[in-house]
């Protein structure tokens, strides 16, 4: 598949997926990105390693200004909290070029992205639509 048709393929896929499949694959982008930034730091590549932790920072932003407070209560604030938390410690990696910093973002977004798909398979059931979608707002 050329780089054109994947693009045009993930574009599509995002235009047509569900608030909750974007946020499964927020997660995924964060984990990867994680992983890549680890990879490069380890290999002494510092500029790539910065430019996927940036990346991951962005991911985490973006599932941070998600959040609905007004809609999502308790659940959006203890999520905005933890992306808070993540993306501090994204800042300390980057700084300090601290792999270990990295892998415990990548445990506490691999468990976070497990919660979600069990929130997912259980709460499906549920008028189509999980409950848990009053805690993110995107503008789909």
């Amino acid at each position: 598949m050329t780089t054109e048709n994947l693009d045009r393929y993930l574009e599509i896929k995002v235009q047509t997926a569900s608030p909750g499949q974007l946020v499964n694959m927020l997660y995924d982008g964060a984990i990867r990105f994680s992983k890549q930034a680890k990879e490069q730091m380890e290999n002494s590549d510092l500029e790539n390693a910065n430019s996927s932790i940036q990346r991951v920072q962005d991911i985490v932003e973006e599932l941070n200004v998600s959040l609905d407070t007004d809609k999502g209560g308790e659940i959006a604030a203890n999520l905005r909290k933890i992306y808070l938390y993540i993306s501090e410690q994204l800042v300390e990696a980057n700084i300090k070029k601290d792999v270990k910093v990295l892998d415990n973002v990548i445990e506490l977004l691999e468990s976070m992205r497990e919660t979600w798909k069990e929130i997912m398979l259980k709460s499906n059931g549920i008028n189509g639509r999980p409950n848990v979608y009053k805690a993110i707002n995107f503008r789909h």
